[in-house]
Protein backbone atom coordinates (compact mmCIF):
# COMPACT_ATOMS: atom_id res chain seq x y z
CA UNK A 1 0.00 0.00 0.00
CA UNK A 2 1.19 3.54 -0.67
CA UNK A 3 -0.02 7.06 -0.03
CA UNK A 4 -0.08 9.73 -2.73
CA UNK A 5 0.86 13.33 -2.07
CA UNK A 6 1.64 16.05 -4.62
CA UNK A 7 4.30 18.70 -5.01
CA UNK A 8 4.51 21.76 -7.23
CA UNK A 9 7.82 23.00 -8.59
CA UNK A 10 7.82 26.78 -8.57
CA UNK A 11 9.95 29.12 -10.65
CA UNK A 12 12.05 30.09 -7.63
CA UNK A 13 12.88 26.39 -7.05
CA UNK A 14 14.86 26.29 -10.30
CA UNK A 15 18.17 27.48 -11.70
CA UNK A 16 18.51 29.54 -14.89
CA UNK A 17 18.45 26.31 -16.95
CA UNK A 18 14.95 25.60 -15.62
CA UNK A 19 15.88 22.63 -13.47
CA UNK A 20 14.98 22.48 -9.78
CA UNK A 21 17.89 22.88 -7.35
CA UNK A 22 18.83 19.36 -6.29
CA UNK A 23 18.79 20.07 -2.54
CA UNK A 24 15.34 21.65 -2.64
CA UNK A 25 13.64 18.29 -2.95
CA UNK A 26 14.18 17.60 0.76
CA UNK A 27 11.94 20.51 1.85
CA UNK A 28 9.23 19.38 -0.55
CA UNK A 29 9.53 15.79 0.64
CA UNK A 30 9.15 16.93 4.24
CA UNK A 31 5.80 18.47 3.24
CA UNK A 32 4.80 15.08 1.83
CA UNK A 33 5.95 13.44 5.06
CA UNK A 34 3.60 15.76 6.96
CA UNK A 35 0.77 14.93 4.53
CA UNK A 36 1.46 11.23 5.08
CA UNK A 37 1.41 11.59 8.88
CA UNK A 38 -1.91 13.45 8.69
CA UNK A 39 -3.27 10.67 6.47
CA UNK A 40 -2.42 8.05 9.10
CA UNK A 41 -4.09 10.20 11.77
CA UNK A 42 -0.99 11.56 13.49
CA UNK A 43 -1.56 14.91 15.20
CA UNK A 44 1.31 16.92 13.71
CA UNK A 45 1.63 19.38 16.57
CA UNK A 46 1.75 16.59 19.15
CA UNK A 47 4.23 14.62 17.02
CA UNK A 48 6.67 17.40 16.19
CA UNK A 49 6.44 19.19 19.56
CA UNK A 50 6.34 16.09 21.76
CA UNK A 51 8.62 16.55 24.83
CA UNK A 52 8.90 12.77 25.31
CA UNK A 53 9.92 11.56 21.84
CA UNK A 54 11.56 12.97 18.76
CA UNK A 55 12.19 11.27 15.43
CA UNK A 56 15.09 12.99 13.70
CA UNK A 57 16.23 11.90 10.27
CA UNK A 58 19.36 9.82 10.71
CA UNK A 59 19.94 9.30 7.02
CA UNK A 60 18.48 10.61 3.77
CA UNK A 61 19.31 10.14 0.15
CA UNK A 62 17.97 11.22 -3.21
CA UNK A 63 18.50 9.58 -6.56
CA UNK A 64 17.61 11.66 -9.61
CA UNK A 65 16.44 10.08 -12.87
CA UNK A 66 14.86 13.05 -14.65
CA UNK A 67 14.86 16.80 -13.97
CA UNK A 68 12.10 18.53 -12.03
CA UNK A 69 10.82 21.49 -14.01
CA UNK A 70 9.08 24.67 -12.82
CA UNK A 71 5.33 24.96 -13.36
CA UNK A 72 4.96 21.18 -13.17
CA UNK A 73 3.11 19.21 -10.54
CA UNK A 74 4.38 15.79 -9.52
CA UNK A 75 2.78 12.87 -7.71
CA UNK A 76 4.74 11.61 -4.72
CA UNK A 77 4.11 8.02 -3.74
CA UNK A 78 4.98 7.34 -0.10
CA UNK A 79 5.60 3.89 1.33
CA UNK A 80 7.43 2.36 4.27
CA UNK A 81 10.50 0.31 3.42
CA UNK A 82 11.34 -0.82 6.94
CA UNK A 83 9.84 -0.54 10.43
CA UNK A 84 11.85 -1.73 13.42
CA UNK A 85 11.51 -1.26 17.18
CA UNK A 86 12.99 2.24 17.19
CA UNK A 87 13.31 3.38 13.57
CA UNK A 88 11.49 3.52 10.27
CA UNK A 89 12.51 4.11 6.69
CA UNK A 90 10.24 5.79 4.16
CA UNK A 91 10.50 6.05 0.38
CA UNK A 92 9.11 8.96 -1.61
CA UNK A 93 8.87 8.35 -5.37
CA UNK A 94 8.41 11.63 -7.25
CA UNK A 95 6.62 10.82 -10.51
CA UNK A 96 5.11 12.39 -13.60
CA UNK A 97 3.43 10.58 -16.48
CA UNK A 98 4.32 7.23 -14.95
CA UNK A 99 8.05 8.01 -14.77
CA UNK A 100 10.18 8.32 -11.65
CA UNK A 101 11.98 11.65 -11.53
CA UNK A 102 13.46 11.35 -8.04
CA UNK A 103 13.39 8.72 -5.32
CA UNK A 104 14.07 9.97 -1.80
CA UNK A 105 14.62 7.69 1.18
CA UNK A 106 14.58 8.88 4.78
CA UNK A 107 15.45 6.95 7.93
CA UNK A 108 13.93 8.27 11.16
CA UNK A 109 15.07 7.14 14.62
CA UNK A 110 12.85 7.59 17.65
CA UNK A 111 14.77 9.14 20.51
CA UNK A 112 13.96 10.09 24.10
CA UNK A 113 15.13 13.74 24.11
CA UNK A 114 15.72 13.76 27.87
CA UNK A 115 18.51 11.19 27.65
CA UNK A 116 19.16 11.29 23.87
CA UNK A 117 18.86 7.52 23.53
CA UNK A 118 16.81 5.39 21.17
CA UNK A 119 13.29 4.57 22.27
CA UNK A 120 10.47 2.48 20.83
CA UNK A 121 8.25 3.80 18.08
CA UNK A 122 4.83 4.55 19.63
CA UNK A 123 2.71 1.43 19.10
CA UNK A 124 -0.13 3.23 17.30
CA UNK A 125 2.32 4.83 14.85
CA UNK A 126 4.12 1.54 14.33
CA UNK A 127 0.85 -0.20 13.43
CA UNK A 128 0.00 2.53 10.91
CA UNK A 129 3.48 2.47 9.33
CA UNK A 130 3.40 -1.32 8.96
CA UNK A 131 0.32 -0.98 6.73
CA UNK A 132 2.53 0.80 4.17
CA UNK A 133 5.29 -1.82 4.03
Amino acid sequence: MSFESRIQIHFDDADPAGIAFFGGIFAKIHQCYEDFLKHIKVDLEKWFLNPDIIAPIRHCEAEYFRPLKPFNEYAVMVKALKVSESSFQLQFSVQKDGNDHVIVKTTHVCVDPKVMKKTEIPSDLKLQLEKFL
